[in-house]
């Protein structure tokens, strides 16, 4: 926690009542607050946080460090690290010991409550990022918390991405969130973040995969934007305040740009000689390449006049304090005084501490791990005594340092100000300073973590100790902070020896790590080139290592989209294999994935025939499982279920009888079996699958395979009709897959998620969702990307918008004969397309081309042409009614295209059956032939409770209730309603629920009010007692009995007292209650309202306008005699 900002007052018109009124709000919120260096960003943070405090807030503040950005989580350790280590333990525990040990791989002072995670994948690790999310909840318990992360542009990948989390998943608590950066310099994930936050969606690349909030839809919280910018003439001189050289004020005006800082540098420069030191970064490259990178920002940045000024001020100090200020400089954005003196090398009894006790220092002991022996002091420089708290009162009193919140923690009063001192230091001696640096937090006991940032920069090729401790700190960074880690493996690299004409097992190692964290950390094609350079490095003589890497470098292509060059690379290598071994099975098993990315499903069953009699033959069990579950997928994807079926039960057995060190090396391919055992419609094979594939992997640091096994078991649970639980797991998966370059995986959670959101009734969410899983899907289209403009195509036909949804479900198939979904569910998109052409024909009759069914359009535009689309369904002809083909007629004919593919590929499937079924019924209702609707409708729900499909059967009841309505039969169709609302209610499915609910109300019968979007439901109103108890309304459950009775402070709360309620509970004629003399309609209206539903939302459900709405809930509240809608609820409970 630092201070930090100019010491001048900006004007005060800078902070503004817009940025100072989100401190009075008591409630979750986020300020992003953005400009160039020295624009007052830190200023503003210091006067909002004050404010803050002023309130009696909860205040803590932290930054990202321009030469600490490898330092895993440094941001959000700096802003609050030291304050966990104050809070009571007990406290802390409540979060739960899991919790703890995810915070303890975040924060050191929580290491001694916890223990850090190893056991969890690196695509896991926002599961730490919940757990902070937890703990920020925690901490504004008691009062409101402002959380200030300055200079985020400078944050590290980790610490960003925790951000990230955070905005789209803001705490459940009065948290707010003080953010500020450069945008120039902002990483990618945060700029997506931001505009996430804001409701943008941004443009498909990089940061696309990473802006999870357009995406999710999560963010709840509020925020607020601030771009400053350059100060006016007019404010510069109010800045400058009592100097009256006019012509210099211009001239620093127009050298600063109206930049704050710079005019308050250059204002400072009065003061000072003429600078004696070049601010120039120096020609001479630093040995180890990495403080470059470190300087670029700012030397960039700042202008000659500004920097000039700076290194004035700097070489004015006297050579001792500025030896201390360099080593402060080297030592952390925020310091010590021992760490400081000890990197400038001050000899221990120049460096007492308050207490007396010698900082130590670097003490000669021959070993380079001690870092010891390149020093670079000059001896000639005389410190006449001056201790380190001596330097540390002079460079306060120069402003050049502040103290922060912390005892005996200092900081430089601006980040340039650090900058130029650490420049202001030769390159050699600025090693030295980081060797000596490392070396005092060994003898501190300081983990390698720690250490590794100045080792990285001090090392000497060829030291073995350094390589050790760097591959240390990159193992206990990768799960956490891969991108840390991925750096220092790095390093660990360039120090290590080379070996001479033999192989060098520990930097194959070193690179396979490097390459996993480099694959978690969004550097795919830097992971590409370290597997390449590894197959560089193993010789042919172990042809089964070389598969392996193989292997893996087609993952990496396949996730990029370049499926081309992944079948290149592996039929390079069988070329050469010899086809009887280990090697070209792998190979061959290999190629038959890769023909699954493509859908070219023929394909996957030749080469999968060609490899199973080789692992048969090779005897392997690990390889013969691979081989069988491979098998039973190709089979299903080129049409032969039966045999997929049988293979899948062997697979099963094979699969279960391995041990998991056995089932490892072979993982993904266990949840490959779990989706196939998924689509055969085994449920409970393919739940214990996926459950293990999904475990093994978050224990074991397999992020592509916990991210398949993530969205297959969200897709299993809302098959299963559980749709809450499908959307926390497709919630989950989503948030894996944002954190690393497995666009197909992220492209098909959201489609997931698309869908259930659709389930649940929220089209809003579902729109937007099912817009962005297109967005990122591949351009060329694989097999995984499909279901993004497939169930972005349900999304659309629920919304009202046929039209669209053909186009969308035909961009993302192929076309009409849907060539990229196998055979065996065709089905299910084709009665989509029956039900498209069918909503097509009501619209035209009504006269209308709109939603119509309360959601809006997608916050998009429609997507343009992409590669390989196909014809849109206006070119497609005789196929649909936009070629003078009557509605029911094309819809006549997606129907006998479903009955058709579910005979040939899915008769063995009784959940594919159904939907073929559902798609006659469909269209036998729509020609006005009941009965054979009624028929097939039944058919189709029995089919799907075979299966275990309880929507699909809802959905199927549903309609066989509209079936038997139009034969005259009520009491059946009433019947069947029930039926499928209880069993739609059950699953949480809202949307196909309420269709149910909607038909039973025009039959006259009574029903619950369901839940809101997202799966739950809430309390229903219902009304108990019996003649003579009035019509009291109490919240219950369906099945449930609910308890009556409203406290007076709940009544208070919303306005009306209990005298008032009861006055109000009263009809004005004396008899009854107010309640009882609202007509059917508004009691409607009134529960809704009370629901908390809007006008808009209301009249989407009741297909009225708002107008309506709006004129009947101005009478529910004259008649309830209450003054606003929260007192709806209270009144109709009372």
């Amino acid at each position: 926690m630092t201070a930090g900002g100019p010491a001048a007052s900006a004007p005060k018109a800078r902070t503004g009542n817009g940025s100072a009124a989100v401190i009075r709000r008591p409630r979750a919120g986020w300020l992003e607050i953005s400009g160039e260096a020295g624009i007052g960003k830190s200023r503003l943070i210091d006067e909002l946080t004050s404010l803050a405090d002023q309130r009696g807030h909860l205040v803590l503040r932290g930054h990202g460090s321009e030469l600490e950005r490898d330092i895993p989580f440094n941001a959000i350790v700096d802003a609050l690290d030291d304050y966990l280590g104050a809070v009571d333990p007990d406290r802390l525990r409540t979060l739960g010991a899991d919790r703890l040990d995810e915070l303890a791989s975040v924060f050191p002072a929580l290491r001694r409550l916890g223990r850090a995670r190893t056991d969890t994948s690196e695509l896991d690790r926002w599961q730490a990022y919940r757990a902070v999310r937890r703990l920020l909840e925690l901490l504004a318990a008691e009062r409101p918390l402002v959380l200030a992360l300055d200079d985020l542009h400078w944050a590290d990948t980790a610490s960003a991405e925790l951000v990230a989390y955070l905005l789209r998943r803001p705490p459940a608590a009065a948290v707010l969130l003080v953010l500020s950066y450069r945008p120039r310099q902002a990483p990618a994930t945060l700029l997506a973040a931001f505009a996430g936050a804001a409701g943008v969606l941004p443009e498909p690349g990089t940061a696309d995969t990473v802006a999870p909030a357009a995406a999710t839809g999560a963010t709840g919280a509020d925020g607020t934007q601030i771009r400053l910018d350059a100060l006016s003439r007019a404010d510069a001189d109010l800045l400058l305040g009592p100097i009256r050289d006019q012509v210099a004020k211009a001239r620093w005006y127009r050298q600063s740009g109206g930049n704050p800082f710079y005019l308050e540098q250059l204002a400072r420069s009065r003061s000072f000689p003429p600078p004696i030191i070049a601010m120039d970064r120096p020609a001479a490259a630093v040995p180890t390449g990495a403080e470059d990178d470190d300087l670029d920002d700012l030397d960039d940045e700042v202008p000659p006049a500004v920097a000039a000024a700076v290194g004035a001020e700097i070489a004015a100090l006297p050579v001792a304090i500025r030896l201390f200020a360099q080593g402060a400089a080297v030592a952390g954005d925020t310091f010590d005084p021992e760490l400081a003196a000890a990197a400038a090398g001050l000899p221990p009894s120049q460096t007492e501490g308050a207490a007396g006790t010698p900082t130590p220092a670097a003490q000669p002991t021959g070993s380079s791990a001690d870092f010891s022996a390149n020093t670079n002091v000059d001896s000639n420089v005389d410190l006449n005594g001056i201790s380190s708290l001596d330097a540390v009162d002079v460079l306060i009193k120069a402003d050049v340092i502040r103290p922060t919140e912390l005892p005996r923690r200092f900081a430089f009063r601006h980040p340039i100000v650090r900058h130029a001192v650490y420049v202001s230091a030769g390159p050699g001696w600025r090693l030295g300073a980081h060797a000596r640096a490392a070396a005092a937090l060994a003898a501190r006991g300081a983990p390698a973590t720690a250490r590794a940032h100045h080792v990285e920069r001090a090392a000497l090729p060829g030291d073995e100790e350094a390589v050790t401790l760097l591959a240390a700190a990159a193992d206990a960074s990768r799960l956490r902070a891969p991108a840390a880690a991925a750096r220092w493996y790095d390093a660990a690299l360039r120090l290590l020896p080379a070996a001479v004409g033999e192989i060098d097992p520990r930097r194959i190692a070193l690179l396979a790590r490097l390459a996993s964290a480099l694959d978690s950390s969004y550097q795919p094609e830097r992971a590409r080139d370290v597997l390449d350079e590894i197959l560089g490095l193993i010789p042919s003589s172990l042809p089964e290592e070389r598969a392996h890497v193989i292997a893996l470098r087609s993952a990496v292509d396949h996730m990029l989209g370049r499926h081309g060059e992944a079948r290149a690379l592996v039929l390079d290598a069988l070329a050469t294999a010899d086809p009887a071994t280990r090697e070209g099975c792998l190979l061959r098993l290999q190629l038959v994935i890769d023909h699954f990315y493509t859908g070219e499903y023929d394909g996957m069953r030749r080469w999968q025939r060609e490899a199973h009699p080789l692992a048969e033959r090779l005897g392997d069990p690990a390889l013969l499982a691979v081989s069988t579950g491979l098998l039973a997928g190709a089979e299903y994807m080129a049409s032969g279920v039966a045999s997929a079926d049988a293979g899948a039960t062997e697979a099963a057995r094979r699969y279960d009888l391995l041990a998991d060190d056995e089932v490892l090396p072979h993982l993904a391919m266990l949840a490959w079996l779990g989706w196939t055992e998924l689509y055969l419609e085994r449920f409970t094979d393919a739940a214990r699958h996926l459950d293990r594939a999904d475990s093994l992997a978050r224990r074991r640091g397999r992020g592509a395979t916990l991210a398949m096994a993530a969205v297959g078991r969200a897709t299993l649970a809302g098959w299963r009709g559980q749709v809450p639980e499908a959307a926390r797991l497709a919630d989950e998966a989503v948030e894996s897959c944002l954190l690393a370059p497995h666009l197909p995986f992220l492209s098909w959670a959201l489609a997931v998620r698309c869908w259930t959101a659709t389930l649940a009734g929220d089209l809003t969410e579902a729109l937007r969702l099912g817009a962005h899983a297109v967005r990122v899907a591949h351009p060329e289209t694989d097999a995984v990307s499909v279901l993004a403009g497939s169930h972005y195509a349900e999304a659309l036909v629920e919304a009202g918008q046929p039209d669209r949804a053909i186009d969308e479900l035909f961009a993302a198939t192929g076309g009409p004969d849907l060539p990229r979904v196998e055979e065996a569910y065709r089905p299910y998109w084709y009665e989509l397309l029956t039900r498209a052409e069918l909503a097509r024909r009501d619209l035209d009759r009504a006269g209308q081309r709109r939603p119509v069914l309360g959601a809006p359009s997608p916050p998009e535009p429609e997507p343009g042409p992409r590669p390989g689309r196909p014809p849109s369904r206006a070119g497609v002809a005789g196929l649909t009614a936009d070629n003078g083909v009557d509605g029911v007629a094309a819809a006549e004919r997606w129907a006998r295209r479903a009955e058709r593919a579910a005979a040939h590929a899915g008769g063995g499937l009784p959940g594919r059956t159904a939907s073929a079924l559902r798609a006659r019924a469909a269209v036998e209702l729509a020609r006005g032939d009941a009965a054979a609707a009624t028929k097939a409708a039944l058919a189709s729900a029995a089919a799907a409770e075979r299966a275990g499909l309880p929507i699909e059967s809802g959905r199927s009841l549903t309609l066989a209730g509209r079936a038997l309505t139009a034969v005259g039969d009520t009491a059946a169709a009433i019947g069947e309603l029930r039926r499928a609302e209880s069993r739609l209610r059950a699953a949480g499915a809202r949307r196909p629920g309420d269709e149910a609910a909607r038909l039973l109300r025009q039959l006259g019968e009574k029903v619950a009010r369901g839940g809101r979007p997202g799966g739950s439901w809430r309390p229903a109103f219902r009304q108990v007692g019996g003649p003579g108890a009035g019509d009291g309304l109490t919240a219950g459950t369906s099945g449930t009995s609910g308890t009556s009775g409203t406290s007076a402070g709940t009544l208070a709360a919303v306005g009306v007292t209990s005298a008032g309620a009861a006055q109000a509970g009263a009809g004005n004629d004396g008899t009854g209650t107010a309640a009882a003399r609202l007509s059917a309609r508004e009691r409607q209206i009134a529960e809704l309202v009370a629901a908390g539903q809007t006008n808009k939302q209301i009249a989407a459900e009741l297909f009225v306008s708002e107008k309506t709405v709006e004129s009947h809930v101005t009478k529910v509240l004259a008649k309830l005699g209450v003054p606003s809608r929260a007192a709806v609820g209270a009144i109709l409970r009372f």
